[in-house]
Order: C-alpha cells, then structure tokens, then sequence
C-alpha cells in the first residue's frame, strides 16, 4: 500500500541525532497574534508583580526586630 503525500512547507527542520524534525508554525491572523502578544505580556506583568511581592515579603522577614 502506497501513501500519498501532500507537498508541506515546513517552517524549520532540525536534525537531532539519526531524527528529523520538522516544525510548522500556524497560520494567524496579525489580530490572533495581536492577542496573543498582548495575553503573553499579560502573563508577564502577574509574574513579574508576583515575584515583586515574594521578594518584599522576604525583605521584611529579614529585617531585625527593633
């Protein structure tokens, strides 16, 4: 039985070791990227505040006692 291929475009192909690998990047609207971009920076901002907070938390710990 022979299978039959329809020609891809592959974005990047990586060799590892005796393996091929091939990556195909989805195809998105410039909006979908838009909100990704701007969901991706959202992430980043609650991670960074969080790690603001953390990091005071540990501040005040660290403080001796009058």
């Amino acid at each position: 039985m022979q299978e039959r291929r329809e020609h891809v475009q592959y974005d990047k192909t990586y060799r590892i070791g005796g393996s091929i690998v091939h990556i195909v990047a989805p195809r998105i609207s410039d909006e979908e990227r838009e909100k990704r971009l701007e969901e991706v920076a959202r992430v980043i901002w609650m991670l960074l505040d969080q790690v603001g907070k953390t990091k005071k938390d540990d501040s005040q710990d660290e403080k001796p006692a009058p």
